[in-house]
């Protein structure tokens, strides 16, 4: 039970308490154990040219908040000491709601621009930390480059935005500021309905169909968590391919009939069968968790995503093309249930950690940023960033050549080898 006195007397004025889904559970315990902020942030750059006006887009951020006022949620609990998701009560005709730190380096020789602006995009990753109060979860840092050129920072705590809710933000950011403010009308079913009606759906299914995909599963934990994970320096290798591989692998897959996330599921699989030894593993793969049965769920900023094991069992006696159609068939069922949070998955399979590396497949929405009319200004560059806690991490980024990017918190010696292997393996399959 909420007890909602209770929380106005600690907060002020309460618009709505929400309860966490999942995910959040998990990653709100594990960010405020401390550790390094950046692995729980979500990181945006937006290249702004053109005659830039401030105070616009101050407005703009201040409607965002207002269409999506969880980005300005707290984290409190209920009477039982369930974690809730406090939305405070915004004040009407406010300003400033959002506030955008603002800095202008135009004026400084180009090494020092250049340094002082990696400093503040250090400092920007950082920001977000679910301890403060109110704004604690988002940043916004504007850095005038050149008399029309501006570097746009965004800083968004993963509590309260996945990979899915980034183009969101920016579409709806990016409206107001060309439109106004009023542009952004409220959504028609706001984020409390919608996390309500996820977590009303019926998980008993869900339960039986992850017990059977798991059975007889070993954990695939490959990496000691005392040298790897957490707090362990990031190192990335980003590896493109060769725009004739990526065509070619593609049409393949059309004319098999097969998604790129069966490929590289098997693909990874096959990587980390050799580490481990053995031919069936395990690996996390994020998911939306947008069911398409809870109206509204698709045009909300949120934490939806979730983390879901996958099982990869080759038979090395069989060419890998003839065991795509399984994999794929296997992953598309237990997207229905996506429900379940990865604790209770891992208590399904004896209470142990399942994996520990990830895969992601990255295929969220457009923002159409490059598109929009901004009143003279242009978004010539969109960069966004995202990091996981996980030690090894392979991220495959769509493009006219798809990019692998290997995420490595101390698990391998070398990430640009494996990133290498990966697609030396990629190369092998289109000549099958």
């Amino acid at each position: 039970a909420v007890d909602r006195t209770a929380l106005e007397a600690r907060h002020g004025p309460v618009a709505a308490a929400v309860p966490l889904l999942p995910l959040q559970k998990g990653m709100l315990f594990q960010s405020q154990l401390g550790g390094k902020a950046s692995v729980y942030n979500a990181f945006t750059a937006l290249d702004l040219d053109g005659p830039l006006d401030a105070g616009r887009l101050g407005r703009a951020f201040d409607a965002v908040l207002r269409r999506h006022p969880q980005l300005a949620g707290l984290f409190d609990h209920d009477t039982h000491g369930d974690p809730l998701l406090v939305i405070p009560a915004l004040p009407d005709g406010g300003a400033g709601l959002w506030p955008v730190e603002q800095h202008d380096l135009s004026g400084m020789p180009p090494e020092a621009r250049a340094a002082e602006l990696a400093r503040i995009e250090a400092a920007t990753a950082e920001r977000a930390n679910p301890t403060d109060r109110f704004l604690g979860l988002v940043k916004a840092v504007l850095i005038r480059t050149a008399p029309d050129r501006h570097r746009l920072l965004i800083a968004v705590h993963h509590l309260v935005v996945d990979g899915w809710s980034t183009p969101l933000l920016l579409r709806d950011l990016l409206t107001a500021y060309a439109r106004g403010p009023d542009a952004l009308f409220p959504l028609a079913i706001g984020y409390p309905a919608v996390v309500h009606g996820l977590l009303a759906r019926d998980v008993s299914a869900s339960r039986d169909a992850w017990g059977e995909a798991l059975a007889g599963a070993t954990p695939t934990v490959l990496f000691d968590p005392a040298g790897s994970g957490g707090d362990a320096p990031m190192i990335e290798a980003e590896l493109a391919l060769p725009a004739e591989l990526t065509d070619a692998l593609l049409s393949r897959l059309r004319a098999e009939g097969l998604t790129l996330n069966a490929l590289m599921q098997a693909v990874w699989g096959l990587v980390l069968g050799n580490l481990a030894g053995r031919d069936d593993v395990l690996f996390g793969t994020p998911v939306s968790g947008r069911s398409a049965a809870v109206p509204g769920v698709g045009e909300q900023v949120g934490l939806f995503l979730n983390t879901l094991p996958v099982r990869v069992a080759l038979d090395p006696a069989r060419p890998l093309w003839a065991q795509l159609p399984a994999i794929q068939e296997r992953h598309i069922a237990l997207m229905e249930h996506d429900g379940l949070g990865l604790s209770e998955l891992q208590a399904t399979a004896g209470g142990a950690a399942l994996f520990d590396t990830l895969l992601v497949v990255e295929n969220y929405p457009d923002s159409g940023c490059e598109s929009l009319d901004l009143g003279g200004v242009r978004v010539s560059g969109v960069y966004n960033r995202g990091y996981s806690h996980y030690p090894l991490a392979l991220l495959v980024l769509p493009g006219r050549e798809l990019t692998l990017l290997v995420e490595n918190r101390g698990a391998v010696p070398d990430a640009m080898a494996l990133a290498e292997r990966v697609r030396g393996l990629l190369g092998a399959l289109v000549r099958q």
